[in-house]
C-alpha cells in the first residue's frame, strides 16, 4: 500500500479493529469508507457496480501476524469489523490465492462477484467479494 494519503484514509475509516494476545498486537482489520475514485476503479476492473447506496463500506486492511496465522483469527476479527456496517452492504477485495481469507469472507456472508483483475501491487490478481445489504439486525455467523 502506498503511504501517501494513508493517514487520511485511516482517519476516515468507519471502524478499526485490533486483535491482541496479551500485550502483542496480532491482527488488524478496517471497515473503510472508500473514495469515489477508488470505487470507480474497482468497478471498472471487476465489472461489478459498487454504488455507494448499495455498498457504502469496504472491508480491508486485514492482516494477521505470520506467527498467529492458521488459528482461525481472521473470522472473529472480520466479524467485529463488519458489525459497524449494521445491515449495509460491504465489498472486499482479496488476492486470488488467499484461500483462507476467501473462506472467512464466505462464512461472513460474502460471495465472489465479477471478474478477476490484476493488482496494482505486484503480480497478484484480485477478486471482489460482496456482502449484500440485509434486512435483519445481525450479520451472518
Amino acid at each position: 500500500m502506498r503511504a501517501d494519503g494513508l493517514e487520511e484514509r485511516v482517519r476516515s475509516a468507519e471502524w478499526l479493529v485490533f486483535l491482541r494476545e496479551g500485550t502483542c498486537l496480532v491482527g488488524v482489520a478496517g471497515l473503510k469508507c472508500p473514495a469515489p475514485a477508488y470505487r470507480r476503479k474497482i468497478e471498472a476492473l471487476s465489472g461489478i457496480p459498487l454504488a455507494q447506496e448499495s455498498f457504502p463500506f469496504e472491508l480491508g486492511w486485514i492482516y494477521i501476524l505470520p506467527s498467529a496465522r492458521r488459528r482461525g483469527l481472521s473470522l472473529p476479527l472480520c466479524r467485529r469489523a463488519i458489525e459497524a456496517a449494521r445491515a449495509s452492504g460491504i465489498f472486499a477485495t482479496s488476492r486470488t490465492g488467499n484461500h483462507a481469507m476467501h473462506k472467512t469472507l464466505e462464512k461472513l456472508g460474502f460471495l465472489v462477484a465479477g471478474s478477476e483483475y490484476p493488482s496494482a501491487n505486484g503480480n497478484d490478481r484480485l477478486k471482489v467479494f460482496l456482502r449484500r445489504p440485509t434486512t435483519g439486525q445481525h450479520a451472518p455467523a
